[in-house]
């Protein structure tokens, strides 16, 4: 299922598209952090003239199950500080080309309000939080929540072991989706 246009944005809809996308995102994240990353149920990818340029990942939980991220994070609060029902995990955000972060990341939030959900969660490192700050998008850094960073190790993901580390944050999709909207658009006129 093509989402755009150009740079073309695709549901992993098909196992071949999957295993193109875990291909993809396992070789960039071994090449940067060593290990491997867990899978996840809705792929994203940006293709251009048949070549995967960039991914995002998204994870639906509900009351009867949880996030793949509450298995690295403790949280304070139980139940946690979200609805997981409201909620989209976000992850394996990654790109080669220029302008296929942005157009995943919006695709994503479409994706993600279209099924209901009216918040993400996503863990971040320091350089990525102050990019997404720069595309307009506002991320609150999730109360009390402490990495378990020996839970990652564990599972075989390098992310972990490099400083510094990645912390939690929540954020509301309509917000981040028009402060994205407003980005490209701009970008367009530049």
């Amino acid at each position: 299922m093509v989402l755009m246009e150009e740079l073309r944005i695709v549901l992993a809809s098909s196992a071949s598209d999957r295993r193109r996308f875990a291909a993809f995102v396992r070789y960039h994240v071994r090449r940067r952090y060593g290990g491997t990353p867990r899978p996840s149920q809705i792929l994203l990818f940006a293709e251009r003239k048949g070549r995967i340029c960039g991914t995002i990942a998204l994870d639906f939980a509900d009351d009867q199950t949880r996030f793949p991220l509450e298995a690295i994070y403790q949280l304070d609060s139980d139940p946690p500080p979200f609805f997981r029902e409201e909620t989209a995990q976000f992850g394996k955000w990654w790109a080669t080309r220029p302008g296929a972060s942005i157009r995943l990341m919006h695709t994503a939030h479409v994706f993600a309000l279209s099924h209901g959900k009216r918040f993400g969660i996503a863990e971040a490192k320091p350089k990525i939080a102050s990019y997404v700050a720069r595309l307009g998008m506002s991320l609150q850094e999730v109360p009390g929540a402490i990495l378990l960073a020996e839970a990652g190790l564990a599972r075989g993901e390098g992310y972990y072991r490099m400083p510094p580390p990645p912390r939690l944050y929540m954020f509301n999709l309509t917000e981040n989706l028009a402060a994205l909207s407003n980005y490209m658009e701009d970008a367009k006129g530049s």
